[in-house]
């Protein structure tokens, strides 16, 4: 029997993190540059902070970025492998590591460049934290890598859900384990390029599926051609964007991403980021 799996607006009570200070607002890190359990990047336009994050009442903590207006974080670097204390030090290294070093355990890797040019990391308006080769004018052009690629719970405008048929990567998002346990839990969100759906799956079984991609008509906005899955449902909602699903399938990649339309009617609110989080109970939430 077809599950029902509802998109509910959630409202989080900013506690954690506005009790925080912000040390800086550089949104880079550059070689020699240290981030710790202090210090912070953010975003330019302010919306995005990555940090170092510690669910309530544990000692467990996490390379994380969140939301500035909502409670809890939309990616983890270190979700299965968690430092036991605050001496996580975020840096990029002589080698041209990014890399966190602790006192609690090993050295653990974002990425290492292996023909050893300067390299730069960026928390981005998007909320991708991407590692850029720095060309010989001091800007950076090439992306090395992207915390894009390697989504946790939350999926974001333009990441994608899907499968790099080269590499074999597969894009998925994974709920948390508990409400305090960022680990991998039961729930995935994935896309199936077979059938061109999204699915998803409690511990590798079927759970639900969005049914087809179909075109779709905002009586708000009927000039746009957009797509909508027929299995989910949205409410009205009159700050939030207009979606638009699109599904690319080439040669060497097979996926579904979305994008957000604006409507000069609407006004949309800049404390809303048009999110999906896969709860640890399989709801997914809309940030």
């Amino acid at each position: 029997m077809q599950k029902a799996v509802s998109i509910t607006k959630t409202i989080f009570l900013v506690i954690f993190y506005h009790s925080l200070s912000i040390v800086s607002s550089v949104d880079t890190l550059k070689q020699g540059d240290r981030l710790n359990s202090s210090t912070y990047l953010v975003s330019a336009n302010g919306v995005f902070t990555l940090g170092f994050y510690s669910p309530q009442n544990t000692n467990r903590v996490y390379l994380g970025i969140w939301f500035n207006y909502t409670y809890g974080p939309i990616w983890l670097w270190n979700r299965d492998k968690p430092i036991i204390d605050n001496s996580g030090v975020l840096t990029i290294s002589s080698t041209m590591k990014l890399i966190i070093n602790s006192s609690g355990g090993g050295p653990i890797d974002l990425y290492a460049n292996e023909n050893g040019m300067n390299i730069t990391a960026t928390l981005l308006n998007s909320g991708n934290f991407v590692v850029k080769e720095m060309s010989i004018n001091g800007f950076g052009d090439k992306v090395l890598w992207q915390s894009f690629d390697y989504p946790t719970d939350t999926l974001l405008p333009r990441m994608k859900l899907g499968v790099n048929l080269m590499t074999g990567r597969n894009w998925s998002i994974t709920s948390w384990f508990s409400e305090n346990n960022p680990a991998a839990g039961a729930f995935t969100l994935e896309w199936d390029p077979s059938r061109h759906r999204l699915i998803i799956r409690r511990r590798e079984v079927v759970y639900w599926t969005s049914g087809d991609l179909k075109d779709y008509i905002d009586e708000d906005r009927p000039d746009l051609k957009l797509k909508k899955f027929e299995n989910i449902g949205y409410g009205y909602d009159p700050y939030n964007f207009i979606y638009n699903f699109v599904n690319v399938t080439k040669d060497d990649e097979d996926y579904m991403s979305y994008f957000l339309e604006t409507d000069p009617n609407r006004t949309p609110d800049n404390k809303k980021i048009s999110g999906w989080k896969l709860n640890y109970d399989c709801f997914v939430l809309l940030l």
